[in-house]
């Protein structure tokens, strides 16, 4: 299979008037990232993954609705 190579992630978001949080936790359950706002309209960021080592980590993503997890897997 093909790798393909990203030293960022990016999240989107476009919403009115939100609390958001953007989490990253280890395999071992420690936070490695983590970035609170407010946002109005549409907003962009970018979290800078090139010093993670491989492994498996969980991004977490809140807002006033609710949490959503994702699944990340870094291999280099």
């Amino acid at each position: 299979f093909r790798r393909v190579l990203f030293r960022s992630i990016l999240v989107k978001a476009a919403t009115v008037n939100q609390s958001w949080a953007l989490i990253i936790i280890n395999s071992l359950g420690q936070t490695l990232y983590e970035k609170h706002f407010s946002i109005s309209g549409e907003r962009r960021t970018e979290i800078d993954i090139s010093g993670y080592k491989n492994g498996v980590y969980q991004l977490l993503i809140s807002n006033d609705f609710g949490i959503s997890s994702k699944k990340l897997l870094v291999l280099r």
